[in-house]
C-alpha cells in the first residue's frame, strides 16, 4: 500500500460554525495552551 485512506476532517474540531451561528470565536489553541496547562498544574497541587 502506498498511502493510507484519506481521513475526512474531524467536525468536532471545526468551530466555523459555532462562529458564524453564533458569533463566537475560540482561541487559538497555541495561545489557550500555557493557560491550560497552568490552571491543570495547579488543580493536581491543591489535591
Amino acid at each position: 500500500w502506498k498511502a493510507p485512506a484519506p481521513r475526512p476532517p474531524d467536525a468536532r474540531l471545526d468551530s466555523r460554525r459555532i462562529a458564524a451561528d453564533f458569533g463566537v470565536q475560540s482561541r487559538d489553541w497555541r495561545d489557550a495552551a500555557p493557560g491550560l496547562a497552568e490552571a491543570w498544574l495547579k488543580k493536581d497541587q491543591s489535591r
